[in-house]
C-alpha cells in the first residue's frame, strides 16, 4: 500500500473541507465507521474539544481517506481484483472524490459546529491576530470573532491520502488505524465487507426508532448494539441455536451459510423478503407498538428471546394469531418472571436451582433453550395457531402429477417450474385449493403447484388472488 500526505493548503482548510463533505465528495463508508455514519459516538463535550484543537493549532492527527479514482486506475491496470474495481468505479460513478477510512468523528465535529448545534467554550485564543476572547453570543460559529473564524477556516486539516490500496486492505487499515482504541467484537465484523454487513447495517438504519425502545441512544451509536442485536439474532438461525462470538463472527467472516438464511440479494432487490427478514422486521414493529418495555428494557437477552421465540415459531410452522395481545402478554409475563426474585427453577442436572432472572443471564444453548421453554409454557397458546407442514401433505409424485395437468407452470403466476426443483420445498409447495378450515382436503383433485412464498401468503384464504395477476 502506497499513500501521501495531500499538498496544497488552500485545498485543505477546514472550510474547503467542510464543503466537500457537505458537497457529498467523501463517501463515508458504514464499514469503516466506529459507529453510524449519521451520528458521532463522541459527545459534543468531545466535539467541542476537537474544534479547540483546531484553533490552537494542536490538532495534528491526519483524516485518512483513499483517492478513488486513482485507486480505480490502479487496479485497472493491475487487473486481477475485480471487487476493488466494482467498487471504486461505482463509487466514482456516484460521484465521490474520497473514501472516509479514519475521521468520520471529527468531520462531523467540524460540520455540526458550522452549523451551531454546538458553543465554543468561554475562554481566549491565541492567534496571528492577537488574543482574542470568546464571550457569550460569539460563542458559535455563525456569530464568533470574524478574525477567528477567519483562523478556523483557513486552518490545515492533515489528510492522509491512499492511492493504490484494495478494499480488503481498507478493511485492514481501519483495523490498524483504530488498533489503540477501544473497538469492540461488532466493530471489527462490521468492517468485513459483504452483503450479510450491509443487510445488519440496512435493518439498524429502518428500525432506529424500535433499536432505541430497549439500546441506550449512545450504544446504539458508539457500541453498534442494534448490528450486534441483529447478528445474534442471524446466528441463531443459521447455526443450530448458538449465539457464542465465534458463531457470531462466522456471520460475517463466512457468510455463505447466513446469507442462505437471510437471503440479503432478495431484500436488497426487494423482491419477497426470506423468512428470517419477515421475522425480524415484524418483530421490531411488535416492539414498537408498545408504550414502554418496562423492567425489559436494559436486559438485551430478554429481548432477545422474544425474537428466538418468533423464530421457532416461523421455524415450526406455528403461526401467531393477534399479534399485538401476544406481544402483550409476552412482555407481561417475561416481565414478571425477571423481576421475580421467589420462585426458582432447578437446572437442567437437577443439581442447582436458578431465579429466572439468573437463567437470561446465561448463553449456553441448553439453558437458553430451556429458559425459552420456560417462557412459552407461561405465555400459553391462546395466541397461537398449530398449522399443518402444507409440504409434508402432498408427496413428490403428487406433486410430479400436479406439475403435468399444470403444463410445467405454477397455478398461481403461469410461471416455468423447472422439473428437477419440483421437490424443493423452499421454491415450489403443494398447496389445497379450497383450504382446510374451508372444509377442503389435502387430496390430488384439490392440490396445485405454487410458489412457496405464495403459498405462506395465501395461508388459508379461499378463492385468493396473487397480486401481480390482480
Amino acid at each position: 500500500m502506497k499513500y501521501h500526505y495531500k499538498e496544497g493548503k488552500e485545498r485543505m482548510r477546514v472550510k474547503t473541507f467542510a464543503k466537500l463533505k457537505k458537497a457529498g465528495k467523501i463517501f463515508l463508508d458504514p464499514s469503516f465507521q466506529v459507529g453510524t455514519p449519521r451520528h458521532s459516538r463522541w459527545d459534543y463535550k468531545l466535539q467541542r474539544a476537537y474544534i479547540v484543537s483546531i484553533l490552537r493549532g494542536a490538532a495534528p492527527t491526519p483524516i485518512i481517506v483513499v483517492n478513488v479514482k486513482k485507486a480505480l486506475k490502479y487496479h485497472e491496470d493491475m487487473g486481477i481484483d475485480d471487487i476493488s474495481i466494482e467498487y471504486f468505479r461505482d463509487l466514482l460513478e456516484r460521484g465521490y472524490t474520497w473514501v472516509s477510512v479514519d475521521g468520520n468523528n471529527r468531520s462531523i465535529a467540524v460540520i455540526n459546529f458550522i452549523d451551531g448545534k454546538f458553543n465554543l467554550p468561554r475562554r481566549s485564543f491565541m492567534t496571528k491576530y492577537g488574543d482574542i476572547k470568546v464571550v457569550g453570543k460569539k460563542a458559535k460559529y455563525e456569530t464568533m470573532n470574524g478574525f477567528l473564524r477567519d483562523v478556523f477556516d483557513d486552518t490545515i486539516i492533515p489528510v492522509c491520502e491512499y492511492t493504490e490500496i484494495s478494499r480488503k486492505e481498507c478493511n485492514e487499515l481501519f483495523l490498524c488505524v483504530n488498533s489503540g482504541d477501544a473497538l469492540n467484537a461488532q466493530h471489527k465484523r462490521n468492517s468485513w465487507y459483504s452483503k450479510i454487513a450491509d443487510y445488519v447495517r440496512a435493518v439498524r438504519a429502518e428500525n432506529e426508532s424500535a433499536f432505541l425502545m430497549f439500546i441506550d441512544f449512545h450504544q446504539f451509536h458508539g457500541a453498534m448494539a442494534a448490528d450486534s442485536f441483529i447478528t445474534k439474532c442471524i446466528s441463531y438461525a443459521t447455526y443450530n441455536k448458538e449465539t457464542k462470538k465465534s458463531c457470531l463472527d462466522d456471520v460475517y467472516h463466512h457468510p455463505e451459510s447466513a446469507a442462505a438464511v437471510v437471503k440479503p440479494i432478495r431484500y436488497f432487490d426487494k423482491k419477497t423478503p426470506s423468512d428470517f427478514h419477515w421475522v425480524m422486521s415484524n418483530g421490531l414493529k411488535d416492539l414498537k407498538g408498545l408504550k414502554s418495555l418496562v423492567n425489559l428494557k436494559n436486559s438485551l437477552n430478554s429481548i432477545f428471546d422474544y425474537f428466538a421465540i418468533l423464530l421457532d415459531f416461523k421455524k415450526e410452522n406455528i403461526k401467531i394469531i393477534d399479534r399485538p395481545k401476544f406481544t402483550k402478554r409476552w412482555l407481561e409475563v417475561s416481565g414478571f418472571m425477571f423481576a421475580d426474585e421467589n420462585t426458582s427453577y432447578k437446572s437442567m442436572d437437577n443439581k442447582e436451582s436458578y431465579t429466572y432472572k439468573t437463567l437470561v443471564k446465561k448463553s449456553l444453548v441448553e439453558v437458553s433453550n430451556y429458559r425459552r421453554a420456560l417462557l412459552k409454557d407461561a405465555i400459553g397458546d391462546e395466541f397461537l395457531s398449530f398449522q399443518e407442514d402444507a409440504d409434508i401433505l402432498f408427496t413428490k409424485e403428487e406433486k410430479v402429477v400436479m406439475w403435468h395437468r399444470q403444463g410445467g407452470k405454477s397455478a398461481a403466476t403461469g410461471k416455468d417450474i423447472p422439473f428437477e426443483e419440483i421437490d424443493d420445498w423452499t421454491k415450489w409447495q403443494g398447496d389445497a385449493i379450497i383450504p382446510k378450515n374451508k372444509q377442503g382436503r389435502h387430496i390430488l383433485s384439490n392440490g396445485q403447484l405454487i410458489e412457496a412464498d405464495i403459498n405462506r401468503e395465501k395461508s388459508d384464504k379461499l378463492n385468493y388472488t396473487h397480486k401481480e395477476n390482480i
